[in-house]
């Protein structure tokens, strides 16, 4: 937004009106920018136009830091998105036994299976470590199957 450095200048020593451009229509004819603005002025001291509703600081400030969660919130699920796509593409279908595979039981179950893989024992490891999941909570509730190895026990991911 191009006013808002303006604004946040201006916002303290004067009467700053934020207008509308559909409401101020422009004039026909030979057209500059002083001409403009004294025409503006003008529509405002008869009371044409109204300035939009700007937010006092401290509530700006806040619709800010919200959008700005936001987005943090959006880039994680979207991480998270592509490292789950990541072990599915290495045929790891922990999201078939863990509902949540970054909680704690998706991820003791991950580096169980980081382990299986550094020393090449694979699966009765891997089988252990699906049972050894946490009890269910109300935050992550597992399933209650566990692995199988047609499941995707035996994955292919390779390092990135």
């Amino acid at each position: 937004m191009y006013w808002r450095p303006v604004f946040n200048i201006l916002e303290d020593r004067v009467e700053v009106l934020l207008l509308n451009a559909r409401d101020v229509k422009g004039r026909r004819g030979r057209k500059t920018d002083m001409l403009d603005s004294e025409w503006i002025a003008e529509m405002v001291q008869y009371g044409l136009v109204e300035g939009s509703f700007i937010p006092p600081a401290n509530i700006r400030e806040l619709r800010e830091l919200t959008r700005y969660r936001e987005s943090l919130v959006r880039h994680r699920t979207s991480l998270a998105n592509r490292i789950q796509k990541l072990i599915e593409s290495g045929n790891i279908k922990l999201g078939q036994v863990a509902s949540d595979v970054f909680g704690a039981s998706g991820q003791a179950m991950l580096a169980r299976w980081r382990m299986a893989r550094a020393t090449h024992t694979g699966w009765p490891v891997w089988r252990e470590a699906a049972s050894r999941r946490r009890r269910p909570s109300s935050r992550e509730r597992c399933r209650a199957s566990l692995l199988k190895p047609s499941a995707g026990s035996q994955g292919a991911a390779q390092p990135v």
